[in-house]
């Protein structure tokens, strides 16, 4: 109990489900109070949620009051939606079917035994979270956050499952032998496809570190265009943290800290301050001078190799997308939702300024155009195979059941042409 409190303070805040869940399980399982016991767990569990509430980060705050704000947060209306529903269901079966695998056991045993309390609290826990992240989150996303996000959902099954197996009756132990190995060669094949993603980004910042070196200074920020696959973008928030690491592992007097501008910009730094993770700005005497030295000095432009910005427009045919948009929008809002853009791994678009290449969108409804020309957002980096990002659009002032169709324009010569259209209830 106490590791998983320490586990709760030091990880993402839906983590502390984990504590709860432990601590509930414990009392279905024995169905009394035992006063010593539970005495040092609510202990615990009183001094994490006291650490969480005292020094929450930034981020903490601002998504706690957003999400629990129903008159700003309007994502639980998406779970009244048929067509989101359906875009969530193949979601989790694609990114999360183990996790539902192995909760189908302990649900047969509990059932078969009538633990009608173990079945209960065991669903209610596992479809319980499910509900919170859709009512927090864009949950339809996959990224590197979405991923710690989700995680709860595989230890409580797995929790379950090691319950479940006291009751299993013995000829069906083979039977959970192979769905055991199944589950452990899916998830090794996935371990070693995400090693080299890792080892691509690793070798990536340990190349912009070692060109932030011959420049001399220990802040630096690079423009998105800079990394030569989007990969690395679905760790921007940590970018800062990772580029220091690397940085300093043999030589602390040469630690270098790099940035992408787009966070970079607006921030107030003075020289000695440096960007920790994504918007976090912390002094550089809070960094332990044994392993990280900074210089002091203010965030400057690294001037590293970019890839040629011709746009090939040969490779337009080739491009596609999926949005994760919010079925239920503000009215007259400004409002960003994610997209997924992809393309052949062997071909590239080239997305530099200069190409003039934006994301937009256009408002239909009744099969008349409300909205043709829509707000521009630009591609943030070159789609080497696939990136996600934001798409800024403006509601349209009046509500109704609109149609959104997103495309991408290139400035002063055509629209794509192959947009995808999305149904939309603007409120």
């Amino acid at each position: 109990m106490i590791i998983s409190a320490a586990f709760a303070i030091s990880s993402h805040m839906a983590g502390l489900i984990l504590v709860v869940f432990v601590v509930g399980l414990d009392f279905v399982e024995h169905r009394q109070f035992r006063f010593a016991h539970w005495l040092i767990m609510a202990f615990v569990l009183a001094m994490v949620l006291m650490y969480k509430s005292l020094f929450p980060t930034e981020y903490e705050s601002e998504i706690m009051s957003f999400s629990f704000d129903f008159s700003r947060n309007q994502r639980y209306k998406n779970l009244l939606d048929i067509v989101y529903l359906k875009s969530l269901v193949k979601y989790l079966a694609q990114h999360y079917w183990e996790a539902f695998l192995l909760m189908i056991p302990p649900i047969i045993v509990f059932f078969r035994t009538r633990r009608k309390w173990h079945l209960a609290y065991v669903v209610a826990a596992f479809g319980g979270y499910l509900l919170l992240i859709q009512v927090m989150y864009h949950a339809i996303t996959m990224s590197r956050y979405m991923n710690q996000v989700y995680f709860p959902i595989v230890v409580i099954s797995a929790i379950a499952f090691a319950y479940g197996l006291r009751w299993l009756p013995s000829y069906a132990h083979k039977l959970v032998a192979i769905v055991l190995v199944v589950l452990l060669v899916g998830r090794l094949n996935v371990l070693v496809r995400l090693s080299r993603d890792f080892k691509d980004d690793k070798l990536m910042m340990q190349n912009l570190t070692a060109t932030a070196k011959l420049y001399g200074g220990s802040k630096f920020t690079v423009p998105m265009l800079a990394v030569e696959h989007d990969k690395i973008i679905n760790a921007h928030w940590t970018f800062p943290i990772q580029t220091l690491l690397l940085s300093a592992i043999d030589e602390p007097d040469e630690a270098v800290t790099i940035h992408f501008d787009k966070h970079i910009n607006g921030l107030k730094l003075t020289e000695n301050e440096h960007v920790f993770r994504f918007q976090e700005v912390f002094a550089d005497s809070s960094l332990n001078p044994k392993y990280f030295r900074l210089k002091p000095g203010f965030y400057k432009p690294l001037q590293a190799d970019l890839p040629d910005s011709t746009l090939e427009i040969a490779s337009w045919d080739k491009l596609g997308w999926k949005a994760m948009i919010n079925y239920h929008l503000p009215k007259n809002k400004l409002v960003n939702e994610w997209i997924t853009l992809d393309i052949p791994y062997s071909d590239t678009l080239y997305a530099d300024i200069n190409n003039q290449l934006f994301l937009s969108y256009h408002w239909f409804q009744d099969n008349d155009t409300v909205v043709w020309d829509g707000l521009r957002t630009t591609i943030e980096v070159d789609i080497y195979d696939e990136r996600w990002q934001q798409l800024m659009i403006q509601t349209p002032s009046k509500p109704g059941t609109y149609t959104l169709e997103i495309d991408i324009v290139h400035e002063g010569v055509r629209w794509f042409g192959k947009g995808t259209r999305h149904e939309v209830i603007v409120r």
